[in-house]
């Protein structure tokens, strides 16, 4: 379950960069399995995303709409 979220927010011109930090816990002995999906404004862009567990970093692919 996601246990909290942190926003932070920098504001340059008109254009804002938003970076979105998720915490989970696994209450179980074993991994689980998931998917994350994004769902965001069509006016908007992505333009990276990195999930780490424990000493394990992983850098997703952005691709285009």
């Amino acid at each position: 379950p996601l246990k909290n979220i942190v926003y932070k927010v920098i504001i340059n011109n008109n254009i804002a960069d938003v970076e979105l930090t998720q915490y989970y816990s696994n209450p179980f002995y074993k991994p689980i399995t998931t998917e994350y999906l994004f769902a965001i404004s069509p006016l908007s862009s992505f333009h990276s995303f990195i999930a780490e567990f424990d000493d394990t970093k992983i850098e997703g692919k952005v691709k285009e709409k």
